[in-house]
This record gives structure tokens, sequence and C-alpha cells, in this order.
């Protein structure tokens, strides 16, 4: 069984970043790579969780694979474990110093400091791309989507950053393992792709229409896209990615927001836990990955075990 689906568009699918993911300049400068799209600096600033973590936990070694520049990448997660789009909002309401940065470095490593305020992370850098996302119990749950948060959230990013310019994405994290134990799967009547397509019907309603987003990084359409082929097998804990699961729901951030996947991997990877991306899995992770950019709100159903 493969990834492969119909290539299509969803009609209504928010606007992909133009300027970033186009045809490749083989005369550009340093950070990019004939075969790649997307140009140096890559600055990239997640608003979440341990969710967003997992996504950019290998995001580096990607981009560097891509021919990116080491010092021309910054990536950072603002962290509060379990945050939810209120707790985001009364953080920065209240000026709160709640949050760790973390920095990504090689092969996974992060560099972490405590006792951050939110308006303090969203200054400290130019940032390109900054993303929100909800807490993972709540994702399916519209209810918990208050536009009043949501409109506060981006004015607070739009009010304190450095760059006028930056885009502000959503990040639709994926569903619970099947066998997740704890009672924030009960919402949920404990079924993977129930959850799964709460989170999509929720983000179409409660997202896509608001015109203030830039994009969508569908990273829980590639994850159940992965599931189809391997199984229930990409997280570590019944709710957090282990290291194939967290290359692919990366994977999936670069390919939406810079317009390149995995593809100029030639040799496999050694992930942080000892997991082995090997060339076969580069091929599954691209086409799950391509699936889901190409049908954001439309995975594959899971495999029969």
């Amino acid at each position: 069984m493969n990834c492969m689906k119909s290539f299509f568009r969803i009609i209504g699918m928010v606007t992909i970043i133009a300027a970033t993911a186009g045809c490749p300049d083989p005369d550009a400068g340093p950070g990019t790579k004939p075969g790649t799209a997307g140009a140096a600096p890559y600055r990239i600033l997640a608003i979440g969780n341990s969710y967003s973590q997992d996504a950019m936990r290998y995001m580096r070694d990607i981009l560097v694979k891509n021919g990116a520049a080491s010092g021309d990448i910054d990536i950072v997660n603002a962290y509060v474990g379990g945050q939810s789009l209120r707790g985001h909002a009364i953080a920065a309401q209240y000026d709160l110093a709640s949050y760790d940065r973390e920095s990504f470095g090689a092969r996974g490593a992060i560099a972490k400091s405590s006792n951050n305020k939110l308006k303090d992370i969203i200054a400290g850098s130019e940032w390109d791309y900054i993303t929100l996302q909800q807490a993972s119990a709540d994702s399916g749950k519209p209810d918990t989507y208050q536009d009043d948060e949501i409109a506060y959230l981006l004015g607070f990013i739009k009010e304190h950053s450095a760059n006028p310019a930056v885009k502000i994405g959503w990040h639709m994290t994926w569903a619970y393992a099947e066998n997740y134990g704890d009672t924030a799967f009960d919402g949920y009547g404990r079924d993977q792709m129930a959850m799964y397509n709460a989170i999509i019907q929720t983000v179409q309603a409660k997202i896509l229409p608001n015109a203030e987003f830039d994009f969508i990084i569908p990273a829980g359409t590639a994850v159940q896209n992965a599931r189809a082929v391997y199984g229930d097998i990409l997280n570590s804990d019944g709710t957090h990615l282990n290291d194939r699961g967290r290359f692919i729901a990366g994977a999936m951030w670069l390919r939406q927001i810079y317009g390149f996947g995995v593809n100029v991997f030639d040799s496999p990877y050694q992930a942080l836990n000892g997991t082995t991306v090997t060339l076969d899995d580069m091929a599954v992770i691209e086409q799950c990955v391509e699936d889901a950019f190409n049908a954001p709100f439309e995975a594959e159903g899971r495999q029969e075990q």
C-alpha cells in the first residue's frame, strides 16, 4: 500500500506562499541549492506546545540537506506544555513570563531558555513565518476556537513582529494513536479517524475562512497518510510523535512553507533516538507529504492490521 492519491487542490484552500514556494533560481545566493525551492534566511517561530516541538525537531536537518546554510536557519518554538489558544491569549494579554524559548539545532538538539514573555520572543527576531495551533485535546472541538481569542493573538503577533511582512500560519496537528489511554481521547470516542475528521472539520470551519491566516500546515494529514502505510506506529507515547513521525511532520512544514520536500536526501538519516529513516522511508514520506500538500483535508484511511 502506498500514499498515492489524486493530485487535486481543494477549492478554497488558503493561499500558498508564492514567493517562497516558486521555482528555484539556479543562480540564487547562499542557503539555496538548484533543485530545491526557497531562499535564505529561514526564520520560523511556532507559538505552541510539545506538538510544535515535535514538528520542528528535524526541520534544521532537512533544510541543511536541501542546501541551506546552517547560519541562515533560525527555528524557534515558544513553548508552554499543553498550551491552548486560550492559554496563549491569556499569557499574551497579561504579559506572563511563562514561555520556554526552544531553538533547534542539528539532529534534534534543543537549546532552551526559560521565563520568557511571548512578546519578547516575537520581537526578538525578524520572523518570516509565525504559526499558531490548538492544544491536542481541543484540536477537534470548534467551541474551543474562540474568534475573539484568535483575533487577539493575530493582532498581538502583528503588533510585536519585527517583520511587517510576517506570514501567519496554522499548524493543523495529528490525531492520537489508537491505543492512547488518556481520558482526553474520550471526547473523540477513542477513535483515531473520528478525531482526525473532527480536527480537519474544525480547521475548515474556524481557521480556513479567516483571511488573517496566510497558510495552513496539514501535518495531521501527512501523519495520517503515513499511518496508512506504516500502521499506527508513529507515536512515542500515544500522543507525541516518535522520530519517524517527527521527520514526517517537519517535512510537511517545509513542503508547505518553502515548497520542497526530502527528495534530495541521498543517504539514510539517523535520528536522535536511534531511528533510521531509510531511503525507502524517504520515498514514502515524500509521497505522504505531497499527498497532504495537494489534499490537506483528505487523509488515507488507517491500514487494517
